[in-house]
């Protein structure tokens, strides 16, 4: 356990820098990278701990899970692209594996400080090389992505991170020293401004409800934050990206040179994969199968990621995958409710589900993969946090009614 625990907070300490490199050294397109042997010593670490723990705690949300992960492997069986099936299959229990693993070597609360401690140390090499690439390499202008293959992905790592700060906070780690005070608001600040030159519209909402979210059930007197979004709307970075919203137009008008905006694209790519999938609505065409089909449905591309987790979902695993996909959500939330007391720490938990849930909404968020592990691992380590505090609770009740 102490290996697996000493080897799982390396990887996220270092995993955030390593998505750029692990592109530029695969092998083709979209092939195998070194990212691979990565992921599957994720995986191998969580089947030793599935075999040394099982799933005696969190009974319910795991088995849901599991109940999802086992039909997507069983959907392979239609994809026009096995290959391409079985690595996001891998994929997506890599991320099991990862909740998993954060939610067994959390056990003590400076073993949960610790990794939480390493998603926010993950976070510098980012923010330096962000620095490097936007004034040096981008000459001020352009999205900034950082590490990461896309903007869209370093915006809600961002996201994540941003949220672990103010979690963090909640667990009484942050000194109180003026001068460690002065530089978490300095870093914080940085951060936000990364968010707002990623120019992912998609994070930005996602942030925006969290932040409502959270106030909403933990301090309502927060809300009064949401003034500040007005005078935001005005800075050109955000403006410019929310401005050429609304355009909308068919397949035959791009053809004829009519530009649309990433939303109304995106839209369109829907319509079309809908269409393609109403014969197999309940069931879907198999794990992996959009990518595939996308050049025989969608007359503007030779293939496309369906840019929306929820309708690759639909699309790939029918209805049938879609609600195991969001039930996987839920049964968290749900659990987090249950068993978590602090009302504001619980807040933090469910607000960033809820980010999640909002930014798979336009988004491959099923394909990123680091973003997802370290997404997950914050989640099973608020759970660990969760379960040891109601334990202790427990003891502290039974020792009452003894004495």
């Amino acid at each position: 356990m102490k290996f697996v625990r000493l080897m799982f907070f390396s990887i996220l300490l270092i995993r955030s820098s390593l998505d750029i490199v692990f592109s530029t050294l695969r092998l083709d397109g979209n092939g195998m990278s070194p990212g691979a042997v990565m992921n599957a010593l994720i995986i191998l670490m969580g089947v030793a701990i599935v075999i040394q723990r099982g799933i005696r705690v969190l009974r319910t949300p795991l088995i849901v899970w599991l109940t999802y992960l086992v039909y997507a492997l069983y959907s392979l069986a239609r994809s026009p692209d096995p290959f391409e099936g079985f690595r996001l299959f891998l994929g997506l229990l890599s991320t099991f594996m990862v909740f998993t693993i954060a939610l067994n070597v959390t056990g003590s609360r400076r073993q949960a400080e610790t990794l939480l401690k390493c998603i926010l140390y993950s976070s510098i090499p980012v923010a330096v090389f962000g620095i490097i690439q936007y004034a040096m390499i981008n000459g001020f202008s352009g999205r900034l992505q950082s590490t990461f293959e896309h903007p869209n992905i370093l915006a809600f790592y961002l996201v994540l991170v941003l949220t672990c700060i103010f979690y963090v906070r909640h667990l009484g780690m942050m000194p109180r020293a003026f001068p460690a005070r002065l530089g978490r608001y300095a870093y914080l600040a940085l951060l936000l401004v990364f968010l707002l030159l990623t120019q992912t519209r998609s994070a930005w909402i996602a942030a925006v409800v969290g932040f409502a979210l959270y106030a909403c059930l933990a301090n309502r007197k927060l809300l009064i934050g949401l003034v500040l979004i007005p005078p935001l709307l005005l800075v050109p970075a955000v403006s410019d990206r929310l401005s050429d919203l609304g355009s909308n137009g068919s397949a035959q008008d791009i053809k004829n040179g009519v530009q649309l905006d990433s939303l109304s694209w995106r839209q369109l790519l829907w319509q079309y994969a809908l269409i393609d999938s109403n014969d197999a609505r309940v069931v879907g065409k198999g794990l992996g199968s959009f990518r595939n089909n996308s050049q025989f449905f969608f007359p503007l591309e030779a293939t496309a990621d369906a840019h929306s987790a929820y309708i690759q979902t639909i699309y790939e695993m029918g209805a049938v995958g879609l609600a195991l996909y969001v039930a996987t959500f839920a049964a968290m939330i749900i659990a987090i409710r249950k068993i978590d007391h602090n009302r504001k720490r619980g807040a933090i938990a469910i607000a960033l589900i809820a980010a999640y849930l909002l930014e798979s909404y336009s988004d491959n968020t099923i394909y990123y993969l680091s973003f997802n592990w370290y997404f997950w691992a914050l989640i099973g380590c608020h759970m660990s946090v969760c379960l040891r505090d109601r334990y202790a609770q427990q003891i502290f009740m039974r020792d009452k009614q003894i004495a």
